[in-house]
């Protein structure tokens, strides 16, 4: 078995980015999720409020989180300094709540008009999480694991164009010789849009 892609969502719910490599924390991948956006009552947003958010491509690169938006600009956000406040919001994701601090008002400005919504950058507390959680700003598990040919057969099946990462949104894709059984089933039980968790 070998390890086909790998990849890594840096603010959840929005697009993933796909890496050659990547370290396992406690918490799963590293930068997975760690940034999400919230609105004025510190709930956070997903796609299924904002679909907007599928086209924003969020991804880490030399200690800075960079954030290109459709119109081919870009919203860089340091890990450290003047990018963020002690101001701090408790999130509910899921019945699991966490600890984030919000970015400053020009990056959530910025944001804002990106995705069309008010909103705040929240980065969660990794000194709070950690003793709490198990996981970042995930719905359950911190890796979620698909084999390729099981991937592929789930995009035969799903009808319009479901080959993307933002519907299967899977942290690592395994080649192996066969599919897993339930792949070889002859239905395929998928959830309605309505009951999908985004991100």
């Amino acid at each position: 078995m070998t390890i086909s892609d790998i990849f890594v969502y840096p603010i959840k719910s929005m697009r993933g980015t796909a890496v050659e490599e990547a370290s396992v924390c406690g918490y799963g991948l590293e930068h997975d999720r760690r940034w999400m956006l919230v609105d004025a009552n510190s709930k956070m947003i997903t796609q299924r409020e904002c679909p907007r958010l599928a086209t924003l491509y969020p991804h880490v690169e030399n200690s800075c989180l960079r954030i290109a938006l459709p119109d081919g600009g870009e919203i860089a956000v340091p890990f450290g300094g003047e990018a963020w406040t002690e101001q701090q919001v408790t999130v509910d994701v899921w019945g699991h709540g966490y600890v984030g601090v919000v970015a400053s008002d020009a990056i959530n400005a910025a944001l804002s008009e990106g995705i069309g919504a008010s909103c705040r950058l929240a980065l969660i507390r990794s000194d709070i999480f950690r003793m709490k959680h198990e996981v970042a700003f995930h719905d359950d598990s911190p890796l979620l694991v698909i084999s390729q040919a099981s991937l592929e057969e789930l995009n035969r099946r799903s009808p319009g164009d479901r080959g993307g990462n933002t519907v299967w949104r899977r942290s690592l894709a395994a080649r192996c010789d066969r599919r897993y059984p339930a792949a070889r089933r002859k239905t395929v039980r998928t959830m309605r849009d309505s009951d999908r968790r985004p991100g």
